[in-house]
């Protein structure tokens, strides 16, 4: 009797249940660790995101500062105070200034490129530590015998980042002045001028 009921009860019980029933805690296993292992590269992975954006700090670049400086006009006259020395006195001078440039040097590099070495170099305005380079007795227009004084100077700093010419004629009147009759004349020789300057910047350091 009993080895017929085992054999009947054998016969009697599915193959695929019997299997199920082996293979269901090896698939639970299975699922358990890979849940396991799911859940620690998660929270991995926002460790890692925690960390690199807590101790990721922005450096501009030069990609940066390009696309920041695209949105400038490439040049500006612009009316600027400046301190007479020695004096309380300030005097509003126009200036021609520069924002797509390679350096804040640009403007002396121009002037370098074009007529040589200067004739004085000052403290700056913008920044003490910027130069202002002089320029006397330059013959910026080819087809009259004016002669003129240029002063070049620039900014670089986390507000200002720009190249300038200050230009006067012989009887030390303000060139860029709306009135002036060589303005546009001058304005348009100088930017060209610029366009095609040489950024070497080994001849930099000379404007330190």
């Amino acid at each position: 009797m009993f080895f017929g009921h085992f054999e009947l009860n054998f016969h009697k019980a599915n193959p695929f249940s019997i299997q199920k029933s082996l293979l269901f805690p090896l698939v639970i296993t299975i699922v358990s660790s890979y849940k396991l292992i799911m859940k620690n590269s998660i929270y991995t992975l926002l460790a890692i995101l925690f960390l690199s954006c807590s101790t990721f700090k922005y450096t501009p670049t030069d990609k940066h500062v390009s696309i920041k400086r695209h949105h400038l006009p490439e040049f500006k006259i612009v009316n600027t105070p400046l301190p007479i020395i020695n004096s309380d006195s300030t005097i509003y001078v126009n200036e021609l200034r520069f924002f797509r440039i390679r350096s804040a040097m640009d403007g002396m590099k121009l002037m370098y490129e074009n007529y040589g070495s200067w004739d004085k170099k000052i403290h700056g305005t913008h920044q003490k530590n910027m130069h202002r380079i002089i320029y006397e007795n330059v013959k910026l227009i080819d087809n009259i015998d004016e002669e003129f004084t240029v002063i070049a100077s620039g900014a670089e700093s986390t507000t200002d980042y720009f190249a300038c010419l200050m230009v006067f004629d012989t009887a030390g009147k303000d060139c860029f002045k709306a009135t002036h009759p060589y303005r546009e004349q001058l304005t348009k020789i100088l930017v060209e001028k610029m366009r095609n300057i040489n950024h070497n910047s080994s001849e930099y350091r000379l404007f330190r």
